[in-house]
Parts: structure tokens; sequence; C-alpha cells
């Protein structure tokens, strides 16, 4: 394995502005003819093309013979110093490519995906971000197997010629190859318009397998909702004559923003009430969102190298949040956004496989599409817009384009424009792309009741990697409550900024001691260390004004209640449930001033992952003794009022996105959690009803995972029901597997009927993550020590590396929870893991993620 390091970057030798590429179609044996111009940038005579997985049929320099090499990742081709044209034909096999990189076949369709280095694995090419080019694509296939061949840019010509039809597409808009795109199928297309602010009308087409047009409503809303909202937010117009999306099965991630012609996966197109959650309706809005953002941060402006990934995701990420809270309820999807981030992202700074959000090297690219470059990386720029605020931010943007359109720049340079445009200094804000890690801060309070004063004192637990500055610049909220619930400070005095290793803090006129309430509004990804007593915590849950921080207490006072179970039985003293902790519970279902969706996500118990992360050592079966004890303990002390509440709410036979029936229902599946923990025949038959008079998929799938959580006397019938109800849609079939795999009694024999199933794909990425994903995230059943069922899962593991090595890194990267494994399970694990990396056929992908996660325990 090679690493890459960001130090080593040079500017390209070779530019390539025009290429021209021709396809002749079929699924067994594709020619690909590319035409390149190109223009030397230094005395180089050899340029070096990648190529993976290509057939070599011929080579021609300006029009004539050229020498070349072939090398083990592509050609080594002797050129002049002046420009020149480069034509080379080659051969590609679809139907034979299962890595879901460059051109494969998903379903009855061709289509690509090419970021980050798939463009190799299509023709010969210098395939980085840096190399910018206009394309001009010409595709020729069968009328009646490929009725559609979609390419970037503007349908510029088409034409028949005997069984074959031609289409010519050119995107005038210089791009790097990583966003180039080709469909080629017998599809259903769904046409809508959209006039731009300019009034140019803009033809939006959505193409999906026949049979699935009803699935496209909500997909459609959301692609003219996002168009509509970048132009009134950020003043960015879409810029081509049509916007084209496709939904494929087989998809490595969620989609792609190839320029003009986005491939998605159908996870994140297909909706209907009857087949989709309210959850899945979101995600829809939000994925289209992201995409259609990254017209502009992304594909006008890209990544100079992919060490600047983060400077394309981390802001979309930041702009497709922003586009779901102003279309919805901004506070629930900041709590949604905080919760994604501490049970993804948090887990991964913590572990071997943490980073920077920009990192310094990497051995396979496609291992660094991670939360931390995401998630953490939208939280950075969600930071700068917090300390410059939304006018100066939106200046920046504009500053930004303006510089840049066209190029592939740094994030160097996108902080800059933000700086130019706030007239603020960043410099120091830039350590943040540096450091890896989760930062803490360390928090002391002292009350002077003669000064009147409040005086706080701040430590920086952090590794910045950066010689100048030993902390972070970081805009940091707080709020003040005094007894009886009062906020002391106005929004505009809750605003500090950290920015010093140590730093003090006096707040004057303070008569009373205060109750404080630290990074508000996830003000900043940190770790907050302060020493609350339980009544602080009671006063923050009731009175707090900041829904984010009555969330993020409860959530401490559930975890606190857990340790203290896992304390009591663990030796075997008196179980008890904190009467504070049913205080709390309760001043949060009464309050009538916090809505239903928010209330169902502040009483939700923490995730198995969030325990995992707050606890030392993950004993599988006293967490879960701790947990069903504590649902049961809430289930019966307020059991009668949430069952009153299902019973007098009206739930709307019709079906309703809007956020009064999405707060019924969540509240709803949280109630469920709870009366379905004691067992009792009669909570269990009220759930088993509303699994069976369902109306939407919301409500039927919820009930569905709470019956077949645990075994019960519904258990077996609800898996029967919904299997035998929804076994031919895929997606749904993807629930029923998922509910399955993250069972309380899941195991390996489970996990093979589910793959002997006719309806189960074991090519079909969404298929492997529902079912192993689904498995290696129930940390009940990979905690117990079974060897068998690793040894079972790393074999998985190795038979997907061999045609698929992103998802089966991705596979990998899951099992760092070894680090907090009992002993026995973690022995085995570790030697899994180890009689992996043996294999001498590993992909460099898998390689790198069990070497790293090994590196950390052995």
């Amino acid at each position: 394995m090679q690493e890459v390091f960001l130090k080593d970057y040079k500017k390209p030798d070779f530019l390539i502005p025009e290429v021209e590429l021709t396809f002749e179609i079929d699924e067994k044996l594709t020619h690909v003819y590319s035409k390149l111009k190109v223009i030397p940038q230094s005395q180089n005579e050899n340029l070096e093309l990648k190529g993976e997985g290509l057939d070599l049929v011929s080579i021609q320099l300006n029009g004539g013979d050229c020498e070349f090499t072939k090398t083990k990742d592509g050609l080594s081709v002797s050129v002049p110093t002046t420009e020149f044209i480069l034509e080379i034909q080659n051969t590609i096999k679809p139907a034979e490519n299962f890595s879901c990189e460059g051109v494969y076949k998903s379903g009855n369709i061709l289509c690509t995906q090419n970021e980050p280095e798939g463009f190799r694995r299509i023709t010969y090419f210098l395939d980085r971000p840096d190399i910018m080019s206009s394309f001009k694509t010409t595709l020729k296939g069968s009328k009646t197997q490929y009725p559609y061949l979609l390419s970037n840019g503007n349908l510029v010509d088409k034409r028949e010629e005997g069984e074959n039809h031609i289409w010519v597409w050119e995107d005038p808009f210089p791009k790097p190859c990583y966003l180039f795109a080709l469909v080629a199928g017998d599809l259903a297309v769904i046409k809508d318009t959209f006039t731009t602010q300019s009034g140019r009308e803009v033809l939006l087409e959505l193409y999906v397998d026949h049979g699935n047009e009803d699935k496209t409503t909500q997909a459609m809303e959301s692609l003219k909702n996002s168009m509509k909202w970048d132009e009134q937010r950020f003043r960015l117009e879409y810029d081509l004559d049509r916007y084209m999306i496709v939904a494929v099965d087989s998809f490595n991630m969620g989609a792609m923003e190839n320029k003009g012609l986005n491939i998605f996966n159908s996870h994140y197109v297909l909706a209907k009430p009857e087949t989709a959650t309210d959850t899945d309706f979101k995600n829809i809005e939000a994925v289209i969102g992201h995409e259609y953002f990254h017209n502009w941060t992304g594909n006008r402006v890209t990544c100079r190298d992919w060490f600047q990934l983060t400077l394309k995701e981390g802001l979309t990420v930041f702009r497709d949040q922003e586009f779901s809270s102003d279309l919805g309820s901004r506070t629930v999807k900041r709590i949604q956004d905080v919760d994604t981030l501490k049970n993804h992202q948090f887990p991964e700074d913590a572990s071997s496989l943490s980073h920077p959000i920009k990192p310094k090297s990497y051995v396979e690219m496609n291992n660094f599409y991670t939360a931390t470059v995401y998630e953490k990386g939208a939280e950075v720029i969600r930071m700068i817009h917090t300390l410059i605020g939304e006018e100066h931010f939106q200046q920046g943007m504009d500053l930004y384009f303006q510089r840049h359109d066209g190029q592939a720049v740094t994030t160097e340079d996108f902080v800059q424009a933000m700086s130019d445009a706030s007239g603020q200094d960043l410099e120091h804000f830039k350590a943040w792309y540096d450091q890896s890690g989760t930062p803490e801060i360390n928090i002391t309070t002292q009350f002077d009741a003669a000064k009147n004063e409040f005086t706080l004192h701040f430590e920086q637990v952090v590794t910045t990697h950066n010689a100048q500055y030993d902390c972070l610049y970081m805009p940091f909220h707080l709020s003040l409550l005094d007894e009886k619930g009062k906020e002391l400070l106005s929004f505009e005095q809750q605003k500090f900024i950290l920015n010093q290793k140590h730093q003090k803090l006096v707040l004057k006129d303070v008569s009373s001691q205060p109750v404080p309430v630290f990074n508000c509004h996830f003000s900043a990804p940190v770790i907050v260390n302060y020493d609350y007593s339980t009544p602080e915590k009671l006063h923050i849950v009731k009175y707090a004004e900041d829904y984010y921080s009555v969330y993020n207490m409860m959530q401490i006072l559930y975890l606190d209640q857990i340790k203290s179970l896992m304390k009591q039985f663990t030796v075997n003293g008196e179980v008890n449930i904190l009467p504070d902790l049913i205080t709390a519970f309760q001043s949060v279902m009464e309050n009538k001033n916090i809505d239903n969706e928010l209330k169902a996500l502040i009483l939700s118990l923490p995730s198995e992952r969030i325990i995992f992360e707050n606890i030392e050592l993950y004993d599988a079966p006293v967490v879960d003794k701790a947990l069903e004890f504590l649902a049961k303990n809430i289930g019966s002390h307020f059991g009668t009022y949430m069952d009153k509440w299902i019973q007098q709410t009206e739930f709307s036979s019709e079906y309703s996105l809007n956020q009064a029936d999405i707060g019924k229902r969540a509240l709803k599946n949280t109630y469920f959690t709870f009366l379905a923990a004691n067992k009792e025949s009669q909570n269990l038959q009220k759930i088993y009803d509303s699994f069976k008079n369902a109306t939407n998929m919301t409500e039927e799938l919820s009930a569905f995972k709470v019956l077949v959580k645990t075994e019960n006397e519904y258990c077996k019938t609800v898996k029967d029901e919904f299997y035998s109800k929804w076994k031919s849609d895929n997606l749904v079939f993807q629930k029923w597997v998922q509910a399955q795999a993250q069972a309380d009694y899941c195991d390996i024999d489970l996990l093979k009927h589910i793959e002997s199933l006719p309806e189960f794909d074991t090519k079909v990425p969404n298929h492997i993550r529902a079912l192993y994903a689904g498995f290696i995230t129930n940390l009940s059943r990979m905690c117990d020590g079974d060897k068998e069922t690793y040894a079972f899962l790393a074999n998985k593991i190795l038979e997907i590396d061999k045609f698929n090595s992103q998802i089966a890194a991705g596979l990998a990267k899951k099992l760092n929870i070894v680090k907090k494994m009992p002993s026995l399970g973690k022995d085995y694990l570790i030697q899994e893991m180890q009689n992996m990396t043996r294999e001498k056929s590993l992909s460099n992908d898998l390689r790198e993620i069990l070497d790293k996660n090994l590196k950390s325990i052995v």
C-alpha cells in the first residue's frame, strides 16, 4: 500500500481542457473512444495516464502512432512539450463489474460512479480533480435495449442508425472527470419544469424503473424546493437546460452530484406513504437538496485535490441542513444533526480511524468519505457562519464564487473569502481543519454573592496539529438560569468566543447562584465537562429555552441512570430508578410548549452507540438488563398517561407530511417503545392492532420494529405477515431485513436464513448494509463473544471485498467496537481481523481499515 501525502501535491504537468468521448454501448462489451486535447505545462515528455480493468485497443498521437508502455496502473505515453491531440480506444465489460465504480450494471441499466477515482475504470485519463475539462459525449446503443442514453450537460443531437440510436451531449462548464456520468437503459421518466429567477425554463426529469412512477412525487417536489431555496437564500441559479435524476438499486453511496445528471441510490428517490416512513421522506428532501446544491459548491467550484474533500462536502452538508431547517422544524433538525454527529463522528474521532476534516495523508481515498469530513466539516462551516453572521456569510459566498468559479481550489481559499468579506481574521480558526479528535472543554465556576459576580474558567483539551496554536478558536454559547428558571442573559449576551487554552469569563450583576447552560444550540462540536448536580440537571430540563440543551440534559440523566443500574446489577444490590429521572421525564411529557416531534426526541432513550461511548466496557448483558429495567419502569410509571394520549389523539387516516402529523406519529412510536417493555399482552395487542390497521409505512414499521425487537407472542406473526406483504418491494424488504438484524435475538442462523431468501442479493450494497452492517451495529449481539459469529462475518467481509472493496471496508470500519468489548469476544474478533489481513488478495481499502483497527488494540 502506498501512502499519499498532502505535502507532496504538485500542479499537473498537463491540462486537458477538451474531452470528446464516444461509447458504443453493450453490457457485455462496451467500446470507448476518447479524444483528448492536451496542453503541456512543463517540459515533461511522459504523460502518465491512470487506467484500471481496461483492454487497450489503440492509441494515436496527433493522428499517428506513438510510443507508450503499459504500467501497473495505466499507461505511460511519450509526448511532445507542445499542445497535442491524444486518441485512445479501449473496451470495458460493465456486466462483469460489481464494484459499483466506473461503468457497471444495476438491474437492467448501465450507469456510472466515478468519485473519487472511478473514471480510470472507463478510459485512460489524468484521473485527478484539478484537471478541469469540457466534455462532449456521444452515446450509441440499441433502441430497444437502451431507449434512453443520458450524459452530462445539454442534449445537442439525437439520430437513428439502423437498430441503434445516437444521443450527443455537451457540457459547457469545465469539470473534473469524477463528475462525468452516463446512464443507458429502459426507464420510466417523470417530467416537470422549473422557471429560474431570471426567467429560464429548466426541464426536470426523474428516471426510475417501470412501475415506480407513483413513488416520485416527493423527489420532484424536493428538487423544485431546492432550486427555489438556493435562489432565495444563496442567490444561486441553475445553469443548464435540464436537470436529470436517475434512481438505481446498486449504489455504494447515497447519491452522486454528476453535473446535470445525478445518479441516486433508489432509497433516496422512491417514496409513497404506503412504502416510506416520515424519515424516508425527510431524507429524500435532504439528499435531493444536497446533490442539487453541489451544482455550485462542488461542481462549479471543486476541490484541487482529494485532501480538500470537506471543501465541497462539509459546505454542502451545511447547506442541506439549512435547507431542511428552513422548510421544517429548525430545532428538531438541529437535534437530529447533532445526534448523527455524536452517534457516528464522535466515535470515529475516539477511534484509531480519527483524522482531521482535511487529512494529511491517505492510502485509499475511498476510506475518507467519513462522518468527520462530512458532518464535522459541516459543523466547522456552521461555526464560521455563527462567528461572522448570515449577512457576511452570504457576502463571503458571493466572493468565493466571484474569485473561483470554474476552478479547483482549497479550503484556505474558502476561509479567505469569508475572512475578506467579513473583515474578521480567521487565521486561528483554520486550526480546525488540521485537528483530529473531539475537543473537550473543562469548565469550573464560582459565584461571589458579595460582588454579584459569576466567574467561569474554561480549559481546552485538544490536539491541534498546528505549531502556531495550542488551542482552537470557536463560538461558545451559554445561558444562565436563575432559581425560578428565568434567563439572565439576552441572546446577544449568550455569545462568547473561546480562543485560549485557559480562559476566564466574569459575568457581573448576577444576584443569585445561577444554573449555567453550556454550548447552547451546540455552537461548537466539543464535549463539555462540567460537574452538574442532579437538581441543576433537572432545572435545565424544566426551564432551558434552548431545546437542544433540554434534549442533551435528558440524555445525560438517562446515562446517569443506566450507569447506576449497571453498577447495581453488577454488585447484586438493590435496584431502583432515580426519582429525579421520573420527575424530568414527567416535566417534558406534560410540557405543552414542547411540540410532539420534539417531545419524542427528548424522551427517547440513548442509542446503544451513545451508551457504548460513555462507558469503559460494554458488558452487553448488563447493558441490556439496565435498558430493559429502565424502559419497563418508565412504562409502568407513565403507561396509563401514554395509553390515554394515544387513545385520545386523532391520527389522520389520510397521510400528510405536515409537522403536526409527523409529531403525532413520532410520539406514538416513542410511547410504544416504553409500553412494550413489560411485554404485557394488552399493550402488545394494541401495538399489533396499530401494525395491522396502519395506513402508512411510518406507523406500520414503527409497530413492526417494536414487536420484532424482542421475542414475544407477536414477534413471529408480524415477521411473517410483513414479509408476505412486502417481499416484492425491494426498499421495504430491506427494512424487514435490517429490523431483524438489529433484534435482540438475532444470531448466525437467522443471518444465514435471510441470506438464503430469493429476494436477498448478496451483491446489492443496500442488502449488504441492511443485513451485515445492521448486525454489526447490534452491539448486544456483537459483544456476546460468539466465536462462530465473528468468523462468519469475517468471511463475509472477505467475500464482499472480492467484488466491492468500498462496501467491505465500510463494514470493517464498524468493527472498531472491539476496543470496548469484553475480553473473550474481543480476543476472538481481534483474531479474525488478523486472519483477514493475511489474505494476499485483500484490497487496499479493506487492508487500510483493518490495519488501523488493529494498530490501536494489539
